[in-house]
């Protein structure tokens, strides 16, 4: 009697802290929206990280300085199926976080433009026992792509900084923004952005000694309000 008791009392704690595996179905409408969101992310950074919560999924990127962090939030109403695949009950368990190469993820969504409509859905499931993260796009005619990605479980990204200790706030459409990109060249590693009263000044840095190169500046200033764009170089 003494025995049962002490059996049933294992497997029903060992039952209540199960875990089921994460998997998460993408209908064919939301493809390329997923597939252009780690198009995005991938040139942040070099890894992805995928968070799976109750009632949606993170999908995030840091670059190599920690200096700029972007994610996406997908809904569960966004997939035809989704489960985050948490221990039961939740409450008791911290997110789990699973860092993702980023060029290999690209290889998933690598034709967006017809993956709409070659493609049926696509499943992202958890398989801990191989410590991977499973891609299966399911296309017409019954062919299936499998991508099996290795994982690694990180920690959780504490930022250090604040937003009320931010002095300056830009927001605009992002085709202004297209539109000061466009300006410069496609080669250039980083730009300087000056805050003032009147508006925000873009600008290119130029090293070494100016006058004995064959260089140009360009500076673009926005001005607030309206926003319009002017371009000297």
């Amino acid at each position: 009697m003494h025995l049962y008791l002490y059996f049933y009392i294992i497997v029903y704690h060992c039952s209540l802290f199960s875990r089921i595996n994460m998997k998460c179905v993408i209908p064919a409408l939301n493809i390329k929206v997923f597939g252009k969101a780690i198009q995005s992310l991938a040139k942040i950074g070099d890894e992805i990280s995928i968070e799976p919560t109750l009632d949606e999924l993170l999908v995030k990127a840091v670059n190599s300085t920690k200096s700029c962090m972007a994610y996406y939030c997908f809904k569960s109403r966004f997939f035809h199926h989704y489960d985050d695949g948490s221990p039961r009950p939740v409450e008791q368990n911290s997110t789990p976080r699973y860092r993702l190469s980023a060029k290999c993820c690209l290889n998933v969504f690598k034709s967006l433009n017809s993956m709409d409509k070659l493609v049926e859905h696509c499943v992202i499931k958890l398989n801990e026992s191989g410590s991977r993260i499973v891609f299966s796009v399911h296309c017409k005619q019954g062919i299936v792509k499998v991508y099996n990605l290795t994982y690694m479980e990180e920690e959780p990204l504490i930022c250090t900084l604040s937003k009320g200790s931010c002095a300056n706030m830009v927001k605009a459409n992002h085709r202004l923004y297209m539109d000061i990109l466009s300006s410069f060249p496609g080669s250039l590693a980083e730009l300087t952005l000056t805050a003032k009263p009147g508006g925000l000044s873009v600008r290119n840095y130029i090293d070494g000694d100016v006058e004995h190169f064959c260089t140009s500046q360009c500076i673009c200033i926005i001005l607030i309000p309206p926003f319009c764009l002017s371009v000297s170089q």
